[in-house]
């Protein structure tokens, strides 16, 4: 080889290390900065696993957590959701135990509360506007069902009382699932007052039998 091709040889070599050494320090960057994302995220949920008998924390391979929880038997989940644009909310999934019972609509009064193309805020399934009589909810909330009933056995003074504790809150109950979006929330929020607000929505929403002595929590 040419002493001119072999000192092009060496220049392309060096570039091409060069090159390669830039790529891997993006590359760890990017990295380092996502797992430093993930844990800001993760790190409330794990304190609250470690604290509590009734939580436990997946993590799939996108770095995305679920915090599942049981109340009286029933398995709900929880996820932190960040779409592009908005602010994050809660989003919390039970399947419902007993099919053929009321099915509900609850949200929030306050004007903007709902977000446009949002398919937990359509309530067109619900066409019969109800009132639990409690005067300070009803001001609040707004509930609609798929007949005229008396929601009074679902929206109990508990569940009201849980709903409270969190702006804005938006409720489906459907014939199969209850799926409740927690406007404003993101992981650091939810503390052990709100899950224990949690476990009582999901097991009265979802039919949940009376609790015994020895019940699973």
């Amino acid at each position: 080889m040419s002493p001119d091709l072999l000192g092009l040889a060496m220049v392309l070599a060096t570039l091409a290390a060069l090159v390669g050494a830039l790529v891997g320090f993006v590359v760890r960057r990017r990295s380092a900065a996502l797992r430093a994302a993930r844990d800001a995220h993760t790190a409330p949920w794990e304190a609250l696993v470690l604290s509590r008998t009734d939580l436990h924390l997946s993590v799939d391979e996108h770095g995305v957590a679920t915090l599942h929880g049981i109340a009286r038997g029933v398995r709900y989940s929880v996820t932190c959701e960040r779409a592009s644009g908005s602010r994050a909310h809660l989003k919390v999934t039970a399947r419902r135990l007993l099919a053929g019972g009321l099915q509900l609509w609850v949200g929030p009064r306050s004007e903007g509360a709902s977000t446009s193309g949002d398919v937990l805020t359509d309530r067109s399934a619900f066409g019969h506007a109800l009132v639990t009589g409690d005067a300070s909810f009803d001001a609040r909330m707004m509930v609609w069902a798929d007949r005229d009933a008396d929601p009074g056995a679902l929206l109990s003074e508990a569940v009201r009382a849980g709903l409270e504790l969190f702006p804005d809150p938006v409720v489906v109950l459907d014939a199969a699932w209850l799926t409740m979006k927690l406007s404003y929330l993101s992981e650091g929020d939810l503390d052990d007052v709100r899950v224990d607000a949690l476990r009582s929505l999901v097991s009265t929403l979802c039919g949940a039998p009376d609790a015994t002595p020895g019940a699973s929590p």
